[in-house]
């Protein structure tokens, strides 16, 4: 059984922004949104966003918080780049630098502050890679998906906009959800699929008004709870090749260097919180 591990920033979520003159769709069940989304990604080809990542630890109770930037692109292929700055435990400020780059084959992950870099291979070469899968991706983010793909793996159904937020750690984003009008799309993994992941409770939140998201929350079965939320969307614009190297750093330049290959267990993906 594979244990997949999700880097719930996201993250995720991954999304989206813009020009919000459309109007917003009223959306009466749960799949009739999905079959909505399968097109929403539609001329969406960069996407650059504020995230702030929070993280409830359910067996020690401890809160954290980090605050970064999240750039992706599919060209030439699905790539993403997440830059943490600042970190927040028990209400003080840190500075906590954390990078992860995915190229379309590799992942990274760099610490600077201890010079530590970790590259883990997560495709095999030649073969392709959805990095917004739910379950398998690092952003539950059902972006450009298919209605039977969500549909084989959860059981999906509309909720308000507040659920799932009771907790005094995501008061702000319940606000921004029910302010905002946003539509909940609430996932609950199937006998089958559950056996395949640790992840208890999935849930998406989407502007109506151009169906791409800006928040997702995931739950896994020791009772961690991970919300990230996107904000200052920018789609389409420009990015630089340089924001999604995975060059591994040289022997002289002081990294302490880990490499590893994960394409013989599937796509698994595992990262550090």
């Amino acid at each position: 059984m594979i244990r997949r591990t999700m880097l719930t920033i996201s993250t995720i979520a991954l999304t989206a922004s813009l020009g919000l003159a459309q109007e917003a769709r009223e959306y009466q069940t749960a799949d009739e949104l999905l079959l909505a989304l399968e097109t929403a990604d539609e001329g969406v080809h960069t996407l650059r966003c504020n995230i702030v990542h929070t993280k409830l630890f359910g067996l020690a109770g401890d809160y954290q918080q980090r605050r970064g930037n999240l750039v992706y692109t599919t060209d030439p292929r699905q790539r993403f780049a997440i830059s943490f700055e600042a970190m927040i435990l028990d209400d003080r400020v840190f500075d906590s630098e954390k990078v992860y780059i995915f190229d379309g084959e590799w992942l990274v992950e760099k610490f600077p502050t201890d010079h530590e870099f970790v590259k883990t291979r997560i495709v095999a070469p030649g073969e392709a890679f959805d990095p917004l899968r739910i379950g398998e991706g690092p952003f539950p983010v059902p972006i450009g998906q298919k209605r039977e793909e969500i549909l084989e793996r959860f059981s999906a159904e509309l909720a308000p906009a507040g659920e799932g937020l009771a907790d005094g750690a995501f008061a702000k984003a319940a606000r921004a959800a029910e302010g905002s009008g946003w539509i909940q799309l609430h996932l609950t993994p199937n006998a089958l699929f559950a056996e395949d992941t640790d992840l208890t409770d999935v849930r998406v939140w989407y502007d109506p008004r151009d169906l791409l998201p800006r928040m997702a929350k995931t739950v896994n079965e020791i009772g961690d709870e991970s919300l990230v939320f996107l904000y200052s969307l920018e789609k389409n614009g420009e990015t630089a090749e340089a924001e999604f190297s995975v060059q591994t750093p040289g022997d002289d330049e002081g990294w302490n260097v880990t490499l590893r290959d994960r394409t013989g267990v599937a796509a698994q993906i595992e990262v550090t919180p």
